[in-house]
């Protein structure tokens, strides 16, 4: 279990087996029981929405002592070494049953409060080791952030009934323009008032809204619209101008310097703090209907099967064997984009040639692209749907500060707009903003029903990248080499099994006449707790956010293993070229601050040069993701767990990324989440 998520959906709360009827029959009497509860209850508010019915306390209470009490005792075993700790959960568990029983309140976050308990009461049992049974540290943990969560859960229980005093009652008035939600606590099911009192612009009513109008979001919504399934709305917090990508509307000098001085880009945004050096420099995000599919390079490339193996089986089965009976989801993609193209994404026109060299073998890089003749291209976006009008309606200039929850469901989100605030009422709620604003978004969800018992979301991950580049004399090439130089040859290779990563290597002619190698390795960053997306709690949405991130000991390994592959490859090209080898010199500290002016340093050479190496800081490849994966956040429906009505498209949703840039998979799994919603 995550340290910073307690807990699953009610349904595998609920749906224990036989043995644990048999072992903990008062435990499994609970269980069985809530459920009719949680019927009655929406029963009624479907047909009252001012009646409420809940669980008497002390009625749970006798039982969570009988239950708790003859269980643990004779579970707990005196020769254990974690027998302290386990005694401490028990009586933290027991105290929490006497602050429950002595509430008196019957009120429906109690209901909630009260499964949070029940899980509590389960891990705990299940952390206990009987007589001459080694302890297991996992799950005790586990019960340890179980009765956390339970402890948080129940004090925005109580804390619940002070939402209704009036605001002379020791309450700051609120203001549209500084609501307060520190003096209304959050409760679980509720959104905080604060967020929604106030003069509206206006409000509307929606089936699905799709928070981001960037590649994923586009793509959920192109889907929907083929599906005509539900009323969809995409709103996009930038403008809806120039929908062309970057290197079609601009000349090659001035789409560099947008990639590499991104504060030359008016629609350049990085909305969240960092620590100046990850997620800083060429890092963050393009705020316009369209977002990067109007400034990614076309790559599209499958997750390699080693990393799809932490993925939940259906979805993997879905991308890769078949989906509904037919194609696999890579495989339709591969094909619409092949229809888009105008010709086999897996072999592009104006690659050039193989490239081939003592053991290294560069195939095409597949790629989405359509090139003109002055040498301007674009990628593909599925903002293309859009060019002639028609649905989804898209919404630019409408940031979403927050989702709007109610009854412990998502139910719309409030945006704020240049004319005021707007409230879209919907049944579903996408989130598809990119990996921060997804987990911003999410963050603020999930504090509010008492999901997270810290305002984070860890797992965060980009690519780990190396690269190094240098100019040769054309003439003194071998034949090979130098018509792959001028053909303006593109290829890739997968690294050796357990590097994780993928070799890319471009060979052309720069103005001068000077033949350019350029090669690059691109590597898996392995999620941890030690990276993550915070969102520090305010009176107002949107919370501040901050990025956290590094690279682990495990990163570490791989950062080195990069820099000896490419000193491989840079030896047998010298062999290749008929020069002497030469050692590459890398910098001691990963990420290169002079980036910039190394890699555009081989176009201004005028002759030979000695090898300049680089290396990206982390968010700089901008293949951010992680932090709201399938199986820990999210179900195999793209839903989360915590909070219904609620969804999350894009590489915030990647369990793990692999060595792929992730455009093909957003791609993929924009179409099943359509599927699933309509």
């Amino acid at each position: 279990m995550n340290g910073s998520i307690p807990g699953h959906s009610r349904s595998r709360m609920t749906s224990r087996s036989a043995a644990t009827s048999t072992l903990f029959p008062e435990i499994y009497a609970v269980l069985t029981i809530l459920p009719l509860f949680f019927r009655v209850v929406n029963l009624l508010r479907r047909y009252d929405g001012d009646r409420h019915i809940g669980i008497h306390p002390r009625w749970l209470a006798r039982r969570f002592r009988r239950a708790i009490t003859s269980s643990m005792e004779e579970s707990l075993d005196a020769r254990a070494p974690q027998r302290a700790e386990q005694v401490a959960l028990h009586r933290d568990l027991a105290d929490l049953v006497e602050r429950l029983s002595g509430s008196g309140d019957r009120s429906d976050p109690l209901v909630e409060a009260t499964l949070a308990c029940v899980e509590a009461a389960l891990c705990t049992w299940r952390a206990s080791t009987a007589p001459g049974t080694p302890p297991d540290r996992e799950r005790l943990d586990e019960a340890s952030h179980a009765v956390r969560a339970a402890s948080v859960a129940l004090r925005f229980a109580t804390a619940d009934r002070r939402a209704d005093r009036p605001a002379d009652e020791g309450r700051p008035h609120r203001t549209n323009s500084s609501p307060d939600v520190s003096a209304t606590p959050g409760s679980p099911g509720r959104t905080p008032q604060s967020h929604l009192e106030g003069k509206m612009e206006r409000s509307e009513k929606v089936d699905i809204v799709i928070v981001g109008g960037g590649m994923a979001g586009l793509a959920v919504a192109a889907e929907l619209s083929a599906s005509r399934a539900a009323d969809v709305v995409v709103l996009e917090a930038g403008p809806d101008g120039d929908r062309e990508h970057y290197r079609w509307s601009a000349d090659e000098p001035t789409a560099m310097r947008q990639w590499l001085d991104p504060t030359s880009d008016p629609h350049f945004w990085r909305p969240y703090a960092t620590d100046g050096v990850s997620y800083a420099g060429i890092s963050g995000l393009r705020r316009r209907m369209g977002g990067r599919s109007l400034y990614w390079h076309g790559v599209t490339l499958p997750i390699e099967n080693w990393a799809l193996e932490s993925w939940p089986v259906g979805v993997t089965h879905d991308l890769t064997a078949e989906w509904l009976g037919g194609p696999s989801l890579y495989h339709r993609v591969s094909e619409e984009l092949t229809k888009w193209s105008g010709y086999d994404i897996t072999d592009p026109p104006g690659t050039g040639r193989r490239i081939a060299f003592g053991d290294y073998e560069f195939g095409p890089v597949p790629q989405a692209v359509v090139s003109r003749a002055d040498g301007r291209w674009q990628a593909y976006s599925p903002l293309g749907q859009w060019k002639d009008g028609g649905k989804p309606r898209l919404v630019p200039d409408c940031r979403v500060l927050g989702v709007i929850i109610s009854d412990g469901r998502a139910v719309g989100v409030r945006a704020e707009t240049e004319s005021g605030i707007t409230e879209f009422r919907a049944d579903r709620v996408v989130l598809a903003g990119g990996t921060v604003e997804n987990s911003r978004l999410a963050i603020q969800a999930l504090t509010e029903v008492g999901w997270l018992t810290e305002p984070r979301l860890p797992g965060l991950v980009d690519k780990v990248v190396h690269g190094f580049n240098a100019n040769f004399d054309l003439a003194r090439l071998s034949p090979e080499l130098a018509d792959a130089a001028r053909e303006h040859s593109y290829g890739i290779t997968a690294c050796a099994s357990g590097l994780r990563s993928n070799t890319f290597l471009a060979l052309h002619v720069n103005p001068h006449g000077t033949a350019v190698l350029d090669a690059w390795v691109m590597g898996e960053q392995i999620a941890g707790e030690a990276a993550y997306v915070e969102a520090r709690p305010a009176p107002a949405w949107p919370w501040p956010t901050s990025v956290v991130a590094g690279l682990s000991d495990i990163d570490e390994k791989l950062r080195h293993a990069q820099q000896t592959e490419l000193q491989r490859l840079w030896s047998q090209f010298l062999d290749a070229a008929g020069a002497d080898r030469q050692p590459l010199a890398f910098a001691p500290e990963f990420g290169s601050p002079d980036l910039q002016e190394l890699l555009l340093a081989p176009k201004d050479a005028t002759g030979p040069t000695e090898a300049r190496t680089y290396s990206f800081q982390l968010g700089s490849e901008q293949h951010e993701g992680g932090t709201t994966p399938f199986g820990t956040l999210l179900d195999d429906d793209h839903q989360f767990h915590g909070v219904p009505g609620m969804y999350a498209a894009g590489p915030s949703t990647f369990p793990r990324s692999g060595a792929a840039n992730p455009a093909l998979t957003i791609l993929a799994l924009a179409k099943r989440l359509a599927h699933r919603l309509s």
